[in-house]
């Protein structure tokens, strides 16, 4: 399965929102896409969901306009919001049983899948409590296990572990991978730590652009010789800390600034590997030039 976009933009009244983004995706793709807070990745997560239509441009699915089609695109697609809308009276099951309804599962299908689901989800136990008194990372749980009634072939999460604590952010991180192992799934987040060990390729989107569109591997080789280490003494903090290009770690002989640059900040600077937060940081920096 292909997703293909076509010069996709996104304008409201006079401000541009997205802007010409061409890309292709494929399933078996585990897609994070990433940006800073009003990047565009919501606006185009909408348009990949069908709630919204572009303005110019158009997404392709196997060759198949989702815009002029909408259902071809809703018919194979599982969407998680960043707000999941949930029943808290329900419990799991019973809250699993209506959205199968919604989504029109085959009655002989319906309880199958949802057993399956649970147990995949690891909610079995729980499937016969009510939604209210689950815990942040369980309504996920119960959320992309809606998501997946149907089986649908792509998934699309919006900030998926939003207000989640680390054990169920690992937990959500896990299940994704798997999934991603013969679904198209697609993941936006501000977060780079919710995708680093799980994501196949990357977007970087920034004022409603693609700044990179690859592999992981391949962003870190590009940041070779843009992130520098020295260490300072306390009274002697460099200027501007805030600006987002530079990190403070402490270490046994002192602390140390990771600083991201084209040029070596300091004399007592070291060249070192960027990690891949460091990487995106860089690209939106315009610190990498690509």
């Amino acid at each position: 399965m292909k997703l293909t976009f076509n010069n996709l933009s996104m304008t409201y009244g006079k401000n541009q929102i997205l802007n010409g983004l061409t890309t292709e995706c494929h399933s078996g793709e585990l897609i994070g896409l990433l940006g800073p807070n009003g990047a565009g990745k919501t606006t185009l997560i909408k348009l990949l969901a069908t709630l919204a239509s572009p303005t110019g441009g158009d997404v392709l699915l196997d060759g198949t306009s989702i815009v002029a089609h909408p259902n071809v695109m809703r018919k194979q697609l599982g969407y998680l919001p960043q707000q999941v809308p949930y029943l808290p009276n329900l419990t799991a099951r019973e809250y699993l049983t209506y959205i199968a309804a919604i989504k029109h599962v085959p009655k002989t299908q319906t309880k199958p899948q949802i057993e399956n689901l649970l147990s995949q989800m690891h909610l079995q136990a729980t499937g016969n409590k009510r939604i209210k008194d689950f815990s942040g990372g369980m309504r996920q749980r119960v959320g992309i296990a809606a998501t997946l009634l149907n089986d649908p072939q792509i998934i699309i999460a919006d900030e998926p572990t939003a207000g989640l604590d680390p054990e169920e952010r690992v937990s959500l991180r896990n299940i994704f991978a798997e999934l991603a192992n013969d679904h198209l799934v697609i993941i936006a987040t501000h977060i780079v730590s919710d995708i680093e060990a799980i994501a196949t390729n990357l977007l970087l989107i920034q004022a409603g652009q693609f700044r990179y569109d690859g592999t992981p591997a391949d962003l870190l080789k590009r940041s070779t010789g843009t992130v520098w280490e020295y260490r300072v003494d306390d009274n002697h903090l460099p200027a501007n800390l805030n600006k987002g290009a530079r990190s403070l770690i402490q270490r046994a002989d002192g602390i140390h600034v990771r600083e991201i640059a084209a040029h070596t900040p300091s004399q007592l600077a070291k060249p070192v590997a960027a990690d891949l937060e460091e990487a995106c940081l860089g690209v939106f920096k315009g610190v990498i030039q690509l």
